[in-house]
Order: structure tokens, then sequence, then C-alpha cells
């Protein structure tokens, strides 16, 4: 079994390489899907939620979600990908979507490797037999904390019960298996940090997650993961700067993330965070900076594209470079065109001065700084 912390690294490390020799890697290493733009719940804090509520006052953007693909279209798109690749299957919520069966029945009888993002609130038997029966690898579910906290921020009652009680069918069916592997995603909330320190215990022990992936909230007009697209470059990089929740008691987040990181070397459910950091050295320079950076040089681009409900394919950001309706549907038919090259060229220049658009994004890398103690409080 492949960890998350360990994907996240191979992603990046492939995209440097074809970065760096692109006649010999030719194409990106995964693709994920949103399949639907439609969900079953209203998170308080959903960035996709907002966009729809921004999407008039956007000069320029344009909706995905109006003429979503067909399942038949999604299930040619899987006939048609190459070997060699990864599918990444997200939404809205992919498991209330038509064409989520048909996908992953598709990439079995293909052998593509399959990772599910979903909420877990429609997790059924079936749904969890399809997922063992048709060799997913790995299964990312939303929880942001215990019920206090989950069902508020999802706005409905007995939601986390109802999710814990689905992913106690998962365990059961999936056995001593290490595979579908487990991820709990949770975003770093005010509300929930005083819980974090059980919680990964009740991952560990209760859920059996390997990995639990804490993401930094965010706010601003970005343009990362966004179910709008838009068509100009330099707005796109410049004009949508992302910006770091401003939370209430940054030296207490400090702390407790540092508590977090350092209980990985005997916890069975590892932490991750996004954007990605492993020590607390990085964690305060990344907090003192309130998400400006400083980061890495970012090589996923190179590594990974998406596709959008009405089958726009965009990188990282939402800019578009084409729809595999116009291709045949084929992702690598739309990578061929020189919109995707000038994205790639443009991502280079910026070294590890990463866009405003970057700010704040859950594959963004943190860099260490020189003369950063480490030490949570310090000058």
């Amino acid at each position: 079994m492949i960890s998350k912390h360990l994907m996240d690294n191979v992603l990046h490390l492939y995209g440097r390489l074809r970065a760096s020799v692109p006649v010999v890697l030719r194409r990106p290493l995964g693709v994920f899907c949103s399949v639907t733009g439609r969900c079953n719940l209203r998170c308080t804090y959903c960035w996709q939620r907002e966009d729809e509520s921004r999407e008039e006052g956007k000069a320029g953007w344009v909706s995905s979600v109006q003429a979503e693909m067909t399942p038949d279209e999604w299930t040619r798109l899987v006939e048609r990908m190459p070997g060699g690749m990864f599918l990444g299957l997200t939404g809205g919520e992919v498991t209330i979507s038509e064409a989520f069966e048909p996908m992953l029945r598709t990439a079995a009888e293909r052998r593509i490797p399959v990772t599910v993002n979903s909420n877990g609130a429609t997790l059924r038997t079936k749904g969890i037999e399809l997922l063992l029966a048709l060799g997913v690898r790995n299964l990312s579910i939303s929880l942001d904390g215990f019920a206090g906290v989950h069902d508020r921020v999802r706005q409905l009652p007995g939601l986390f019960d109802r999710i814990v009680a689905n992913i106690g069918w998962f365990n059961a069916a999936r056995g001593g298996r290490s595979r579908p592997a487990l991820t709990i995603k949770t975003v770093l909330l005010d509300d929930n940090l005083g819980e974090l320190l059980e919680f990964r215990r009740f991952c560990a022990e209760t859920l059996k997650a390997s990995c639990l992936n804490l993401s930094f909230a965010k706010v601003g007009d970005h343009a990362q993961l966004s179910l709008l697209y838009h068509d100009r470059l330099p707005e796109m990089l410049h004009g949508n700067p992302g910006a770091l929740y401003p939370y209430k008691e940054p030296q207490r987040l400090r702390g407790v993330l540092a508590e977090l990181l350092a209980g990985n070397a005997t916890s069975s459910c590892r932490v991750t965070l996004y954007p990605q950091m492993h020590d607390d050295s990085q964690v305060e320079g990344f907090l003192a900076h309130e998400g400006r950076g400083p980061y890495r040089a970012c090589f996923l681009p190179w590594s990974m594209v998406w596709v959008l409900p009405d089958g726009t394919v965009t990188p990282c950001l939402s800019y578009w470079l084409g729809n595999v309706r116009e291709h045949g549907m084929t992702v690598l038919g739309v990578l061929r065109g020189e919109r995707y090259r000038d994205f790639l060229y443009a991502m280079k220049r910026f070294g590890d001065e990463l866009p405003p658009a970057c700010r704040v994004c859950c594959y963004a890398r943190v860099r260490r700084e020189k003369g950063v103690s480490g030490v949570f409080g310090g000058a």
C-alpha cells in the first residue's frame, strides 16, 4: 500500500522529472475528474459553493456545472485514458453521480488505479462493495472533527454518526486488507482546534485510518480547483490571490500542530498538512507570513490535470485548456495544445516565487527558512 504522504511526494518528483525531460515523460501521472458539481451537503466554508454565489460578479468566468457530461461520456474518457496513469474521482459529491459506478468498473477492467474523495454520507453497503470489488486504492472521507463541530459546519444533524457507521461497514467489509487505504480529510477550524489530538486517536483506533490530512482554511477569491474556469492566463496567475484564514489563536494552533506532527513517530495514523509541511519550523514560518509563503517550486502542474463536470480540462488552477468533448473524449488530445505548454512555461518561470494564485494551495510545499528556530513562541 502506498501512503498518501508518499504519493504526494511521488507527484512532485514525477513533475520535476517531467519538467526536466518532457521529451521522455510526455504526459501527466494522474487525472482528477470532478464528475459533478452537485452535492448533498451545504458546508459553511465550501469554496465551490462560494464560487456559485460569486459567478455573476466574476467577469470572464464560466461555470462548468451547467452542461455536465453524461455517464456515457465519462466512461468513454476512462476507456481512452492511456496506460500508466491513475484516476481520481471527486465532485461535488461523486458518489451521487450516475457516472460513478460505470467509471469505477471501466477503470477496474483497464487496471487503472483509482482514488475516491467523498463526504461519506452516501457510502452504503453497495458503495462499499464497489470500492472493495473494483480495486480502489484510497478512499478519502471528509470529517471536520467530532459531531458537535462536523454536523454544524455541514449543516446536517446526525451526519457524523451516519458517516462513522458507514466507515464501520467499510472496515468490516475490508477485514484485514490494507486496500483501499482510508484517509480522513479535515479542515482546520477555530472550533475543532481543541479536539484535534483526541480526534487523531479516534481516527487511528476507531476509524482505522492510515492518514489524517489537515488542510488550512483559506479565504479570498482564489482560483484553485474551482468549478469555474477562465481563459486568460495573466488574470489567472496574478488576479486571484488566495489568503490564509485569520485564525483566532495562531499560537495555540502552532502548538497543536507541533504535537500532532511529533506523534507521527508512534501513531498508526499519520498526520499530513495542506499546504505541505513536515515540521514545526515550517508551520511557524508559514503562519508568520500569513500564508503568503515561503514556498518551494511546484511541479504539480506537470503531474496532474483536472477534468471539470462539463469536460473542461484545467491544470491545478482553473485555467481553460480545452474540452475533451472537442478532442474525442481524450485528455491527452487537449494537452497537446499550446495553452497547456504556455501554462507550464509560465509556472516554470516563477520558480520558488509562486504566483499569487497559488497561495495556501493544498499542493504547495512550504520552504524551510534560515534562522527559524522551530520553537513556537520564539522571537
